[in-house]
């Protein structure tokens, strides 16, 4: 066997001074020299070119052991799996290398479904222990903290950055709605031992009803019999959900006792002196 480039001759003797002689030229040709490149993440959803080095006639790319679509000398790819890149010579001699692309799986926030929140309130937003995190209010950048607290409606956003530019998304629609009208009217006095009632002048389904801050249980009409004098305040829910409140401040006067001891007689042009009682504001 032969390993180098050259003449190569054999002679036959065939005795009696008769020799046989042939040649032959072997000439050996170098290999292509093809490296794939170094191996690489690709986050899904996402491409990444290749970087080889092919220095050969002709080369061809394999992904998985099936012929690349892509055959370009840096081709684009998507997909994880091994790409083997053969290269030929001039007599066809292939060589090969293998680059492995792995393909990473982007963080997943999740910020639940759209969010209502009552004009006036505020919204909580967050993803906890993920990693350094963009927000955007309508596409626009407002905060890199975990959680925020939201006053404004619109398309909150949340970018989860990660290495190989994998980054994950989500985003929530919050609005704010307008809770029920509500009045009870102006403080207001009344005489002990009358009917007085507060009504509620509202918009909204429910109220719950309060005395001096403690909820005065069984009294779910708009309308509320008065039991002595207080802060009464309502609270009342509308379809959204949104609560509205109204407080009122109500008196109850006490009445007056007009009593005289007993009758007196007097002489015409004499006068008699008559006492009103002390707690009147009035005679």
């Amino acid at each position: 066997s032969v390993s180098e480039t050259g003449q190569y001759s054999v002679i036959v003797d065939k005795g009696g001074g008769c020799d046989a002689k042939d040649t032959v030229d072997i000439t050996f040709y170098e290999l292509a020299e093809v490296f794939a490149g170094q191996d690489v993440n690709v986050c899904e959803g996402n491409t990444t070119t290749l970087n080889p080095f092919i220095n050969a006639i002709s080369f061809e790319w394999y992904f998985n052991n099936v012929l690349f679509g892509d055959q370009s000398e840096m081709p684009e790819v998507s997909e994880g799996g091994e790409y083997i890149l053969i290269g030929y010579n001039e007599l066809d001699c292939p060589i090969s290398d293998t680059v492995l692309v792995n393909q990473v799986m982007p963080p997943m926030p999740d910020l639940g479904d759209d969010k209502i929140g009552c004009i006036g309130s505020e919204v909580v937003l967050g993803v906890e222990g993920v990693g350094n995190v963009i927000w955007s209010l309508n596409n626009s950048p407002i905060s890199m903290e975990d959680t925020i607290v939201v006053t404004d409606p619109g398309t909150y956003g949340v970018t989860i950055l990660a290495a190989n530019d994998c980054n994950g998304f989500d985003e929530v629609v919050v609005t704010f709605e307008e809770g029920p009208s509500l009045t009870l009217g102006d403080d207001n006095s009344y005489c002990a031992g009358e009917n007085y009632s507060i009504s509620a002048t509202t918009d909204g389904d429910n109220i719950t009803w309060f005395k001096d801050g403690i909820e005065i249980m069984g009294e779910t009409g708009f309308d509320l019999p008065v039991t002595g004098s207080g802060m009464y305040s309502a609270i009342v829910t509308g379809s959204s959900g949104c609560s509205v409140e109204d407080v009122v401040m109500i008196i109850e006067n006490v009445v007056p006792s007009v009593e005289f001891t007993e009758d007196e007689t007097i002489c015409d042009g004499e006068s008699a002196m008559l006492e009103g009682p002390a707690e009147a504001d009035t005679y």
